[in-house]
C-alpha cells in the first residue's frame, strides 16, 4: 500500500494524517491502482487510477499536467509542499493534493465521447483550482473549522462560483478546449440558468449563507425560491472579470484579484474578513464596485449576459426553436422518475394560477378507462405527443383551504436557444479589451479571458 500520508508506527500500511482537518478532507482508497507520476515546476504529482475504463493513462497524465501548469502559472507557482494528483474511473476518481491539501473525488473515466472527457478535465481543473481558492483564499469562517456547529459565510459564491468560472477558462488557456466550444457551453449553461425561477428571489450572498438549510436540504419548491451559488456565481464572476477589464482597458482582470487575495492570505497565515474580498476587487478595478455588488451579489437583478460580454465585442443571440406537435408541461414542472408526482413546479403561467400552497407534489388522477390508450400518461414530464389539454391532479399534501382537485393546463411550449456571436462593429474600447483586433470574431472573448496579466 502506498499513500501520500506519512507512515506511522504499527503494522505495515499504517499512516497518520498531520491533523484532523487532513483526515476528514482526504478520501481513503485501498486496492490495486494504476499509478503515474509527473512533475510540474519540480514538484511531483501522483496519479492513482482504480477501476476499469477506456481512458488513455498517458494522455490523461499529459492533459492533467497541462492543467496544473496553467493554474500554477496564473498564481506564480505551486503552494509550498508536495502536491500529488490522483484520479479514478469507475466507480470514482480522486484528485489528491497532499500535505498542502487537495483530495477530491472525481467521476468515472468512461470517456469515449469527447464531451464526457472534456467534462472530466473541467472537473479536474475545478478541483485543482481549489488548492488556491478555498484551501488558501478563503474567509476566516472556512478555517480553522469548528466541527461542532454550522459554519456561515456569504462568500461561497466566490469560492465555488469563481472556481466554476475558471475551470472552463483553464481548459481554454491549456488548449484543451476550443474557444468556439467554450462559448457554446457558456450559452447552454446560461439558457439552463434562465429556466430556474429562483434566480429572481434569492441573491448569491443569501444562497451562500443559507446553504445549510437551503442548498443542501432542497425540496420540490427549491427551483422556485433558491439559486445555486455555483451556477449564478459563475456568471457573476464572468461579469466582474469583464467589468474590471473594461475599466482598466484590459490591463487588469479577475486574475489580479485572486493573486492579491492569495498574497494577502500567505502573509496573514489565516483566512480573510469577508469584506476584504470586495475591497481588493475595488482596488484592482480602480474604483467602487458598490453598484455591481448591490445588483448581482447582494441583490437579484436579472443577469444581462449580453451586457457582460459587450466589452469583449460579443453579444447574445436569442432564437426560438419550434417544437411542432410536442406537448410540454408548464415551464418548471417536472416529474420524479419513479413517481407520477411532479418533482418541481414553476410559478410562471399557467401554473401561476395554482394556489401558492398548492405548488407541492401533485399526482394525476388515475384513468378509469380499461385497456391501452395513447392518451394515458405515465407522468407530467413525458406527455403523449400532440395532446395538449387539461389534466386533473390531486395534491399529496392538501391544506384545509386547498381544493380536492386541481387542474394543470398542459400545452405546446417553444424552446429558447441562445448563442454567443460577435458584435457587427467593435469599438476601440472593445478592441482594447480583447487585446487583438485581428483575432477571429468568435475568439474575441477567449483572447480577453485567457491572457495572464502580470
Amino acid at each position: 500500500m502506498e499513500d501520500h500520508h506519512r507512515p506511522a508506527p504499527g503494522p505495515r500500511g499504517t499512516f497518520a494524517p498531520a491533523d484532523y482537518d487532513e483526515l476528514v478532507d482526504c478520501p481513503l482508497e485501498a486496492g490495486r491502482h494504476l499509478r503515474r507520476t509527473f512533475r510540474v515546476r519540480g514538484v511531483p504529482h501522483r496519479l492513482a487510477v482504480y477501476g476499469g475504463g477506456n481512458y488513455d493513462p498517458d494522455r490523461l497524465v499529459k492533459d492533467l499536467s497541462r492543467i496544473v501548469k496553467t493554474e500554477a502559472a496564473m498564481f506564480g507557482g505551486l503552494p509550498t509542499g508536495t502536491t500529488p494528483s490522483s484520479c479514478t474511473p469507475p466507480p470514482t476518481a480522486t484528485a489528491a493534493g497532499a500535505p498542502q491539501l487537495l483530495d477530491a473525488p472525481l467521476p468515472a473515466l468512461r470517456v469515449p465521447p469527447r464531451e464526457r472527457y472534456e467534462g472530466f478535465l473541467r472537473l479536474a481543473a475545478h478541483e485543482f483550482f481549489h488548492l488556491w481558492n478555498v484551501k488558501r483564499i478563503r474567509p476566516s469562517a472556512l478555517g480553522p473549522f469548528d466541527y461542532e456547529r454550522e459554519v456561515y459565510t456569504t462568500l461561497l459564491w466566490a469560492m465555488e462560483g469563481v472556481t466554476s468560472y475558471y475551470d472552463g477558462l483553464i481548459l481554454v488557456r491549456s488548449r484543451l478546449l476550443t474557444p468556439a466550444k467554450y462559448l457554446r457551453k457558456l450559452a447552454d449553461k446560461f439558457k439552463a440558468f434562465l429556466e430556474k425561477p429562483g434566480r429572481r428571489h434569492q441573491s448569491i450572498a443569501e444562497a451562500s449563507f443559507d446553504a445549510w438549510i437551503k442548498y443542501y436540504q432542497p425540496d420540490e419548491h427549491s427551483p422556485n425560491s433558491t439559486v445555486s451559488y455555483y451556477e449564478k456565481g459563475e456568471f457573476v464572476a464572468l461579469g466582474l472579470d469583464l467589468e474590471i477589464r473594461r475599466r482598466t482597458r484590459n490591463r487588469r482582470s479577475l486574475d489580479d484579484v485572486l493573486r492579491r487575495l492569495y498574497a494577502e492570505v500567505r502573509r496573514a497565515g489565516a483566512g480573510l474578513p469577508e469584506e476584504r474580498w470586495r475591497e481588493i476587487a475595488e482596488e484592482v478595478a480602480g474604483g467602487s464596485l458598490a453598484a455591481f455588488w448591490r445588483d448581482y451579489v447582494d441583490g437579484t437583478r436579472e443577469i444581462d449576459l449580453g451586457r457582460f460580454l459587450e466589452p469583449a465585442g460579443l453579444r447574445v443571440v436569442r432564437e426560438v426553436e419550434k417544437q411542432d406537435g410536442e406537448v410540454r408541461p408548464p415551464a418548471g414542472a417536472g416529474s420524479a422518475p419513479s413517481s407520477r408526482s411532479p418533482a418541481t413546479t414553476s410559478p410562471s403561467p399557467p401554473s401561476a394560477r395554482t394556489p401558492r400552497r398548492a405548488r407541492r407534489a401533485l399526482r394525476p388522477r388515475r384513468d378509469p378507462r380499461p385497456g391501452p390508450d395513447p392518451r394515458r400518461r405515465r407522468d407530467l414530464g413525458a406527455p403523449a405527443p400532440g395532446l395538449p389539454g387539461r389534466r386533473p391532479l390531486h395534491p399529496d399534501r392538501r391544506p384545509r383551504r386547498l381544493p380536492r382537485e386541481l387542474t394543470l393546463t398542459v400545452g405546446l411550449r417553444d424552446s429558447l436557444a441562445l448563442r454567443i456571436a460577435p458584435r457587427p462593429r467593435a469599438t476601440p474600447l472593445q478592441r482594447a479589451s480583447t487585446g487583438a483586433g485581428w483575432a477571429p470574431p468568435e475568439a474575441r472573448l477567449i483572447r480577453a479571458l485567457r491572457s495572464n496579466i502580470t
